[in-house]
């Protein structure tokens, strides 16, 4: 299974959106958000509190050929094989680590050779 982190420095910069046209780009890949609080109504991804381990996580989506996960904290469990990054105007303390480690960050060029890669 791939794994693809998408991460943000805050709210409101797209993960969601983001995750679900991926999804809807790679034949058998599932949508997974990491957070607090409740899903929002109308998303379709599925939702885990922060502090599911993301053994739990993989094992309730064993079928799914890609996984395409909405958040910072899962980085300290999981090296994904793809982790993009989206800036905005305040970053959280949880955005430090995927804003340095990113493969891909909003706004930055990507080579094409990393893009073969992938």
């Amino acid at each position: 299974m791939k794994t693809i982190v998408i991460s943000g420095a805050c709210s409101g910069v797209g993960k969601t959106t983001l995750a679900l046209d991926i999804c809807r780009l790679i034949p058998g890949a599932q949508a997974v958000k990491i957070g607090h609080g409740r899903q929002k109504a109308g998303k379709t991804s599925a939702f885990y509190r922060i502090g599911t381990s993301f053994g739990v996580i993989k094992a309730r989506h064993a079928g799914a050929e890609a996984l395409v996960i909405e958040s910072n904290t899962v980085l300290l469990e999981l090296k994904p094989d793809l982790l993009i990054y989206l800036g905005g105007p305040e970053a959280k303390p949880s955005a430090r680590l995927p804003a340095k480690t990113a493969d891909i960050r909003s706004g930055a060029r990507i080579s094409a050779r990393r893009l073969a890669g992938l």
